[in-house]
């Protein structure tokens, strides 16, 4: 007996006994039993439907309430969770996102137009991937215009939206060491942006209008971009500082030629000042840096500039070489500088290399004799070494 003719076997019998279900079970188990499991099938079938119901009820609650939310944390969780549950809940869930697609973007976008340019990027991002995942997921409902409005909005929030708040955020910022990491993010983001060239083009035209020559600040926020940030603008920042060193009528700054002096690029301000033609901006420099420091280096950058201005470096080289006679390292680097011997004279230059000479001398008769005691001292050790070994052997 197949399981269909168990169940009408238990309905005769029931009928039969005035559906006494003990009298039912004694004469056919198998249809009981039977009867037992469609009724547990049908309890299935309708603790599906209501478990459905109500979790398409709830998506769709959330998806009109959504709006409410006051964080993008809250809201962008619960978009989230209407993303989750959008290829599950179907077309009632997507009619319902569809009727409220226009508050939901406005919302979110209200949102996060206060937080600071790398957060909105970020947030930026997320909102755009999340609409593209809307429209996705949304596709198997035929709602062209929800699917439409999705589609459209995860590329425009980028390309419109996301590079006018770039936008302002550049023609804006002062470009000071407050802004680097906003600027790195900005870079960051650029380099996989649609928009690259035209975001390049803003931050190098405002760049542009900056002086490197002046701008400590500006200076210091340059050496924080590097290659991986953006290559065109880490290529374009090293082209304008080379151009700037290099111009012999240039005016920087003894502040930014400081700057560059303490991180490790001595030789492009020595170079600079050596080569200024600007003798104005020169007595400037001289006055401000020159026999400041203990680097002799960059006041013998002056000391090669044979720009005519009101200076002392005779008698400066003339106090270096008094005080410091007895240290011929220093003396020699001195002399071998460009235009100290034009500068002090043939005489004077003669004077100190036979002073060198002498000293020289000196130390190489010390050196001599050094060695002589020395070897006078171990012939000594050893003379006294075999007249011991001698008395030991009497």
């Amino acid at each position: 007996m197949d399981f269909f003719n168990y169940i009408k076997e238990f309905f005769s019998i029931a009928a039969q006994n005035n559906y006494d279900l003990g009298v039912v079970y004694e004469q056919t188990p198998q249809g009981f039993y039977s009867v037992l499991f469609v009724l547990f099938v049908l309890v299935l079938i309708i603790f599906y439907i209501v478990r459905r119901n109500f979790k398409i009820n709830n998506a769709v609650k959330l998806s009109n309430t959504i709006v409410n939310e006051k964080s993008f944390e809250d809201f962008d969780k619960n978009l989230q969770q209407l993303i989750n549950e959008l290829p599950k809940r179907g077309e009632k869930l997507a009619t319902s996102i569809n009727e409220n697609k226009e508050l939901i973007l406005s919302q979110e976008l209200d949102l996060i137009k206060n937080f600071d340019i790398s957060r909105k990027i970020e947030c930026y991002l997320s909102i755009s991937d999340k609409f593209k995942k809307l429209d996705s997921d949304s596709k198997k409902y035929n709602i062209s215009e929800l699917n439409s409005f999705f589609s459209e909005k995860s590329e425009t929030l980028l390309n419109e939206n996301l590079f006018n708040e770039i936008k302002t955020f550049i023609e804006n910022t002062s470009f000071d060491t407050n802004d680097t990491t906003h600027l790195k993010n900005i870079l960051k983001y650029s380099n996989n942006s649609s928009s690259k060239s035209k975001i390049l083009d803003l931050i190098k035209n405002e760049l542009s209008k900056l002086s490197l020559a002046f701008n400590v600040e500006f200076n210091k926020l340059i050496k924080e971009i590097s290659k991986d940030d953006s290559k065109e603008i880490y290529q374009y920042l090293e082209k304008k500082v080379k151009e700037m060193f290099e111009d012999e009528n240039s005016v920087i700054s003894a502040k930014v030629l400081n700057f560059f002096i303490l991180n490790d690029e001595k030789q492009k301000v020595f170079t600079y000042i050596s080569n200024l033609k600007n003798s104005i901006h020169l007595q400037q420099l001289y006055f401000e840096l020159f026999g400041k420091g203990e680097d002799i280096d960059l006041d013998l950058a002056f000391v090669a500039n044979n720009t005519k201005i009101d200076e002392d470096y005779k008698n400066y080289l003339d106090n270096k070489f008094t005080f410091n006679w007895s240290d011929l390292k220093l003396v020699k680097h001195i002399l071998e500088a460009p235009r100290v011997l034009e500068t002090i004279g043939h005489i004077h230059y003669r004077n100190v290399l036979e002073r060198i000479e002498n000293l020289e001398t000196k130390k190489d008769n010390n050196k001599a004799i050094s060695q002589a005691l020395e070897i006078a001292r171990r012939a000594e050790f050893i003379a006294n070494e075999a007249k011991q070994i001698a008395n030991k052997s009497k």
